[in-house]
């Protein structure tokens, strides 16, 4: 038996509306309901993991793409209490260092300057977690925090990525998910 397979590619939010046109035509044609892969990366995952919540109901997913796009997850991520926190928190800071630096305690102004610059080198992740808040916004945008098991059974999906600390391949799916140099696929 022959089997279909749609590889979704990357550029954003242009990669994930123009995607959406991709799978709308493949099922004006009666070619989606026949696909058994579906392999992505960057905007084109946003697409296929979306497509893969959302199998069963085309016209949900068509919505939540739409909607989707149309909020900024830079802005959502600018707004956030965590962001203002770590933003006037670092204001303050500077403010203070510049303070001393005029009223004549140079070594301790570079003193707080260094402590800043170690704290945020070293913290950097814990202080501003860039990634868990890009995370919750693609949730609440797309996702509404289902998990990989949550997609279509009936779709095998890779949905790609780098392992920053290998530079390989990772990939995620409804099954398994590991860097290519540990796992293969077992289908």
């Amino acid at each position: 038996m022959k089997k279909i397979g749609l590889s979704l590619s990357g550029g954003g939010y242009r990669a994930t509306i123009y995607h959406l046109g991709t799978l709308k035509k493949l099922k004006a044609l009666g070619i989606l309901e026949h696909v058994d892969v579906i392999s992505t990366n960057s905007g084109g995952s946003i697409t296929g993991a979306t497509y893969g919540l959302y199998a069963h109901d085309f016209e949900t997913f068509e919505n939540v793409i739409r909607h989707g796009v149309q909020q900024s997850v830079v802005k959502g991520v600018l707004r956030s209490w965590r962001f203002l926190l770590f933003f006037v928190a670092t204001l303050f800071w500077m403010a203070t260092i510049i303070y001393m630096l005029y009223r004549g305690y140079a070594w301790a102004s570079f003193g707080l300057l260094l402590v800043l610059t170690v704290a945020f080198l070293y913290f950097q992740f814990q202080l501003f977690p860039i990634s868990k808040l890009n995370e919750r916004m693609y949730n609440r945008f797309f996702f509404n925090k289902k998990p990989l098991s949550a997609l279509s059974p009936s779709i095998r999906f890779a949905i790609n990525a780098t392992n920053l600390e290998t530079g390989r391949l990772f990939t995620f799916s409804n099954t398994a998910m590991g860097d290519s140099v540990y796992s293969y696929p077992r289908r």
